[in-house]
């Protein structure tokens, strides 16, 4: 393996093999974020969904934040990044 997170069948793994702990998704509000957050919880996953408007889907850690201003404790703790933000103006 490459070092990074890879597929393998429906379960998102990390490197060594464990499953996934918490997984963060930026523009999690938008139309391709909702639907990986959506994805990810029904296949059992803990979702931190980073977004500046609409709403997480029940389930998700909801954190509303503007990327352009992001700190890097809006990351900590994640285990894998599923960056599903547009552009940043």
């Amino acid at each position: 393996r490459d070092g990074g997170a890879a597929r393998d069948g429906d379960d998102l793994r990390a490197a060594g093999g464990d499953a996934v702990g918490l997984l963060t998704v930026t523009g999690a509000g938008g139309f391709l974020g909702r639907h990986v957050v959506a994805e990810a919880l029904a296949r059992g996953h803990r979702v931190r969904a980073i977004l500046r408007g609409g709403g997480a889907p029940p389930g998700a850690e909801e954190v509303r934040l503007d990327l352009a201003h992001a700190t890097p404790e809006a990351f900590a703790g994640a285990d894998a990044l599923i960056l599903a933000h547009g552009a940043l103006s």
